[in-house]
């Protein structure tokens, strides 16, 4: 979906606005990175705290100058608008105050959203895609759900996590299958953000002594257990060569 993002943008469609939703740490917001790299787009974010007042009107004007300004470029098409976590602004269940603020600023995203210059490529950003006013999901010309990941993309993304930190990493050795194993011990989905947060954290605190230490870090943070503990490993199907590894024994 990513790719199609890239072809329709490439062929100069009127395609432009994309909703990226799922949980925190799924990759939204770097996928929006690695979108302006690929494009050569200059990405603008916008800071949706900076934009809401207690006044109204000022609220209002703050966010017809941003549209202003998005349809006032000078190159639009080489710029990326990201609307990072528009649900802070965009949710019919936000209260902000006894105003009826939250509904004023999600017509305002109506209008823009339908009036926006479509050299702009526009993307979008939501944890919270439920409580999404349906009339602004509408408004984008796609909605990409980073939800969708399976067991399987996950250990193939935590793969890529790993290898890319050991190739700046010393005296440590690589050992897919049994990272594998120990991932796949996980009681809850872990998400990209969550694995990089574990990996690199397990290397960053392992000893060099035998290369392998990252991994007993990273089984304890995994599953909270000994790692000493032979018969648990054994039961949790480990093989002799590797319940060495993780313990020396």
């Amino acid at each position: 979906m990513l790719k199609g993002i890239i072809n329709a943008t490439q062929n100069g469609s009127d395609i432009n606005k994309f909703l990226f939703h799922g949980s925190s740490g799924t990759g939204k917001t770097l996928a929006v990175k690695h979108l302006g790299r690929i494009l050569n787009r200059k990405i603008m974010k916008v800071n949706f705290s900076n934009l809401i007042d207690s006044d109204l009107f000022k609220t209002k004007r703050c966010f017809n100058e941003l549209f202003a300004e998005i349809n006032s470029f000078f190159r639009p098409n080489e710029i990326l608008v990201l609307f990072d976590e528009i649900d802070t602004v965009a949710s019919v269940k936000n209260n902000l105050d006894d105003t009826n603020l939250p509904g004023l600023v999600i017509s305002i995203l109506h209008q823009g959203l339908e009036n926006i210059d479509k050299r702009v490529l526009l993307i979008a950003t939501s944890n919270k895609y439920e409580d999404l006013d349906q009339g602004l999901i509408s408004r984008f010309d796609r909605t990409i759900d980073f939800n969708q990941y399976s067991k399987e993309d996950l250990l193939g993304v935590a793969e890529g996590i790993l290898t890319n930190y050991l190739a700046k990493a010393k005296g440590v050795k690589r050992d897919l299958r049994l990272f594998r194993k120990i991932l796949s011990l996980s009681k809850k989905t872990l998400f990209p953000k969550d694995l990089e947060n574990l990996i690199k954290s397990s290397l960053a605190f392992s000893a060099s002594n035998d290369g392998v230490d990252y991994l007993r870090k990273l089984y304890v943070a995994i599953t909270g257990q000994n790692v000493q503990d032979v018969e648990t490993l054994q039961d949790e199907g480990f093989t002799p060569r590797e319940v060495k590894s993780l313990t020396s024994k």
